[in-house]
């Protein structure tokens, strides 16, 4: 007990000390460390990627240029050895050893269906689309996606549709026409949603799309269709909230001159003669681009075009760069989706 309380009187003394010396210039001081201290707790980072898990996941080139860190690469495709230009797509069948192709969307697509796996083989898994409204989640199947991707797709190829502008906000309907256009021959082109209706009628009339898939009730029908002369069809994606109205209806200047019809009265109608199943194409046959637009402050944007060369290393590359720890399927959806 006599140990204890000479200790608890040294603390007792050596506190007494610091509080006795203590003054304005040791307030500054302390208050100075405090501070640093707590804006280097709030303003830190944690790295991208573990150390551990870049080392694990890659190797560091040998040669370091002074002052900077040492290049990394994917395990996949070491230094020395040609970057990936492709999927790797193997078809069911080929022999385990050998190069697979570098695909397309139409891969990406025909692997969520399938569920296959990187080898090739079937794995049963397939993902999930969901639809949010508020809190109402709506689950839509990957074949039902896939229908309406055979009746949009099939429509606008038996109108001999070449170059197609899709004015949506996030949706399946988005999702389809993009598919759609890989798969039956169109090229797509993605405009923002909710344009002004001049900038809009600009871009359809430099992109010469004669076709327009918009948001029902979302743009001056009249107003687009007089600048645009090529546009021949306007297919409309009606909200769940507004499918009972009839949106088949056109201002009389456009009557006779263009053709409108609503996505989800064409999907209904067609969708028995469409089937489920995932159209078929010749693995060689090439697959249109896809065009986005580029915001502009002087005008209404500029036109990028994303050729399947370009887009399909961005997949591959995202999907190589992914940590392990996350389970991706192996279904290029998910990173079609996320890019």
């Amino acid at each position: 007990m006599a140990s204890e309380t000479s200790l608890v009187a040294k603390l007792d003394t050596l506190v007494a000390d610091v509080l006795a010396d203590w003054n304005i210039y040791t307030t500054l001081i302390a208050g100075t460390i405090i501070t640093f201290l707590i804006y280097s707790f709030a303003t830190s980072k944690e790295p991208d990627i573990h150390p551990f898990l870049l080392a694990r996941q890659s190797t560091a080139f040998p040669v370091r240029q002074p002052g900077e860190s040492a290049a990394y690469r994917s395990l996949e495709t070491p230094h020395g050895f040609p970057l990936r230009s492709g999927l790797n797509v193997k078809d069911p069948g080929a022999p385990k050893w050998t190069a697979g192709r570098k695909g397309d969307l139409r891969d990406v697509w025909k692997t969520a269906v399938r569920g296959a796996a990187e080898d090739g083989k079937l794995s049963g898994k397939q993902g999930k689309i969901y639809t949010v409204l508020g809190r109402r989640a709506i689950e839509q199947s990957l074949e039902q996606v896939t229908q309406e991707i055979n009746v949009i797709g099939s429509r606008l190829q038996s109108s001999k549709a070449k170059t197609v502008a899709v004015c949506l906000t996030d949706s399946v309907e988005l999702l389809a026409s993009i598919f759609a256009g890989a798969f039956y021959g169109f090229k797509v082109i993605l405009i923002p949603h909710n344009l002004d209706p001049k900038d809009l009628s600009t871009l359809l009339q430099k992109s010469q799309a004669d076709v327009l898939i918009a948001e029902a009730g979302a743009l001056d029908l009249s107003l687009v269709a007089k600048s645009n002369e090529q546009l021949s069809q306007v297919i409309w994606v009606a909200k769940l909230g507004s499918r009972h109205m009839d949106w088949n209806d056109v201002p009389g200047d456009v009557k006779g001159t263009l053709e409108v019809a609503v996505w989800h009265e064409v999907v209904e109608e067609k969708k028995d003669l469409a089937g489920l199943d995932v159209p078929s194409w010749e693995p060689n046959s090439p697959s249109p681009s896809l065009t986005t637009v580029w915001p502009s402050a002087t005008g209404p944007g500029e036109f990028i075009e994303y050729q399947p060369e370009v887009g399909v290393p961005i997949l591959y590359w995202f999907k190589a760069d992914s940590m392990t720890e996350l389970d991706l399927g192996h279904c290029w959806l998910d990173l079609f989706l996320t890019s």
